[in-house]
């Protein structure tokens, strides 16, 4: 158990120098990053031929075909896409039509999209795959490489990343929901009405904002799943909030809005992921200690004013 809980150790250690090193070279990297982040982002749907229309917020607007199969274009913006499967009906003078949740949500993200000011939220639990990118790099990232905008779940492959629509309180609290995620008991525990901890970093919450004007790719796969074209580099998203433990909260939780940024060492590496707690005890402890340290960042990002809740 001392050589595995070493082991373990030496890890965090080696992480948390990491954290430091890449934090550094960053700041080198970023310009080059936003240079080929922007030209990923252009070549996402170049479009093709008209092959029909629909109507969208009591306009018609043309709908072309994409380098993609099943995936069609909306308007001339090759950087907004929909699903060909949401079409439920043909009319022979070129019509489309969709059903009406799904029309409903489709005419809603192009018409915030046209006045560029589309809203995506992400979710991301503080032990999530891409955490230590999004910290260290400012890159968020899938863990696919296919330029495809499919559905991303079930080892899709995709590049493409899964964000859900709007910025309204319950768009912010499925967000949430979706950040403290895959935790183990341990990290859970903070939750708990019976043993709380406050102020332990689960989670964080990532804004995409997109538009006609902005740089993103986006695709519409239904009304609650907006893909956003990955990996995007730090100039195109921001951590909006952080997802901690509150003692105050029925919920156990709550998202606080965060004003740092994720790229110059001001949150911490990613935590454990064990969410089956197979590494036992000495995962237990690992885990403690990181929430120990988390909950401390959180005081210092408070008292810096970096970190606070909103206010009703």
């Amino acid at each position: 158990m001392k050589a595995v809980g070493a082991c373990l150790c030496e890890k965090e250690v080696f992480r948390i120098g990491r954290h430091i090193m890449f934090s550094a070279l960053n700041k080198a990297l970023s310009s080059f990053t936003h240079r080929v982040g922007m030209s990923n982002q252009e070549a996402a749907g170049s479009g093709g031929r008209p092959i029909g229309h629909m109507s969208l917020n009591g306009a018609a607007v043309e709908v072309k075909s994409t380098q993609w199969p099943n995936v069609y274009q909306l308007g001339d913006s090759g950087r907004l896409t929909f699903s060909a499967d949401l079409v439920s009906h043909r009319a022979a003078n070129g019509e489309m039509l969709l059903s009406h949740d799904n029309a409903e949500g489709l005419a809603r993200m192009y018409g915030e999209w046209q006045e560029d000011r589309l809203t995506l939220m992400r979710g991301i639990s503080s032990n999530h795959f891409s955490w230590d990118g999004i910290v260290m790099n400012g890159l968020a990232a899938s863990e696919g490489s296919d330029d495809f905008p499919g559905a991303t779940m079930g080892g899709s492959g995709s590049r493409w990343l899964p964000t859900s629509m709007g910025s309204s309180d319950g768009a912010l609290m499925t967000s949430s929901g979706i950040a403290i995620g895959n935790h183990n008991q341990t990290m859970r525990a903070a939750m708990s009405a019976s043993q709380p901890q406050d102020n332990v970093l689960l989670g964080m919450v990532l804004r995409f904002d997109a538009g006609a004007n902005q740089n993103l790719a986006v695709h519409f796969l239904n009304p609650g799943e907006i893909l956003v074209k990955g990996p995007v580099e730090n100039q195109d998203f921001a951590i909006s909030h952080l997802v901690v433990s509150d003692v105050s909260n029925p919920a156990g939780f709550g998202a606080m809005r965060y004003e740092g940024t994720a790229w110059d060492a001001d949150l911490m590496p990613a935590a454990l992921y064990d969410p089956s707690g197979k590494h036992g005890e000495t995962g237990r402890q690992v885990t403690q200690d990181w929430m120990d340290r988390s909950a401390a960042k959180m005081n210092e990002l408070q008292q810096r004013r970096l970190l606070w809740r909103d206010v009703d």
